[in-house]
């Protein structure tokens, strides 16, 4: 009688059988009055989450169900029925309204990404053109002034289409578009590539730039080179925007396979003397739009994207970053990328 007043549908089968021996109101009232003895199967698609016998309750994939217009999901658990028969108690819950929600978000979400990829892709064209100009100017033998202005542009560019190309992969990364090319790379001018277009920040200011390379480092690895690349200039870009002073230092390391396989795994540690993360600041470090700490950072450029994208490829080529707390000092990020 308690079963029959529950608004789910419930039914009851044997422990030894898959035939129904009772069923309740809202069961009946929605697959079939006539349905004891049958097969359960018949009426509920009984598909397990996990292994069985080891959840209580254990837990069914959700299924459309035709008759009722219904989005359901099937739970059960073992019971003691009637003259202590051993049986097995299915729930059927109705998540309709949390799946359609669900679809709707995810629509939402790849209508978004795919508005910002166009957006992103058409702005690209004119920013190019405009540096373009910009460095058509400061070639010719035009006033300071001017020069100055040109330069100004070029470098208003530059930051903006990092902006665009932040925003671009990062709807790539969220619609599933993100592809990774992995191919044989030398790890020597990977590493020069960067240290050459991170030089000229550092030149800027009064930063003391150490690099430092374990000798074991394999001389060729397997990975996508251009992303890699990527994820270390944010990084060190990273540094260098939070460092008004001090040092930054790169080390580089890498961890074989003992196994002989051939693989191994490219440790970088990124350290600096910058102005530091509260430790209720970490937990916000990779997370999308995020800048901890806006009253000190208030003035600095960007959109809070750079270590959400860094994070989502390094996870992307089967590796992390995370930051290291050591007291007392300014925690390192510490990408790791498989080979």
């Amino acid at each position: 009688a308690v079963l029959n007043n529950v608004d789910a549908h419930m039914f009851v089968v044997a422990d030894n059988s898959d035939a129904i021996i009772f069923a309740n109101r809202s069961f009946r009232n929605t697959f079939d009055p006539d349905c004891d003895n049958r097969p359960a199967t018949q009426y509920v698609e009984l598909t397990p989450l996990g292994p069985t016998g080891q959840a209580r309750p254990e837990r069914y994939a959700e299924f459309f169900c035709e008759k009722s217009g219904e989005w359901l999901t099937v739970e059960m658990e073992h019971i003691t029925w009637v003259d202590g028969q051993a049986a097995r108690l299915f729930t059927l819950h109705d998540i309709t309204e949390k799946k359609l929600y669900a679809d709707a978000m995810e629509a939402a979400n790849r209508a978004k990404s795919n508005f910002l990829a166009r957006t992103s892709h058409e702005i690209r064209t004119p920013m190019n053109a405009i540096i373009g100009m910009a460095e058509l100017i400061l070639r010719e033998n035009a006033p300071q002034e001017v020069l100055s202005h040109a330069s100004g542009i070029k470098q208003a560019s530059h930051n903006l289409l990092a902006i665009i190309n932040d925003i671009l992969d990062f709807s790539k990364i969220e619609s599933g578009r993100m592809e990774l090319v992995p191919i044989n790379y030398m790890t020597a001018s990977l590493f020069i590539d960067v240290i050459n277009v991170v030089r000229m920040r550092f030149r800027e200011k009064d930063i003391v730039f150490n690099v430092d390379i374990a000798p074991d480092v394999p001389r060729e690895l397997n990975g996508d080179e251009i992303r890699i690349r990527q994820v270390l200039l944010n990084i060190l870009g990273n540094a260098v925007k939070y460092t008004r002073q001090g040092f930054v230092t790169l080390a580089v390391s890498c961890d074989r396979d003992l196994a002989g396989t051939g693989d191994a795994t490219l440790r970088i540690a990124v350290r600096d003397s910058g102005i530091g993360i509260k430790p209720e600041d970490i937990g916000a470090l990779f997370q999308d739009f995020s800048q901890v700490d806006m009253r000190i950072n208030r003035g600095t450029e960007g959109t809070g994207l750079g270590l959400a994208i860094a994070k989502s490829l390094c996870q992307a080529m089967g590796g992390d970053i995370s930051v290291a707390r050591i007291p007392g000092q300014r925690p390192p990020l510490l990408p790791v990328f498989p080979t």
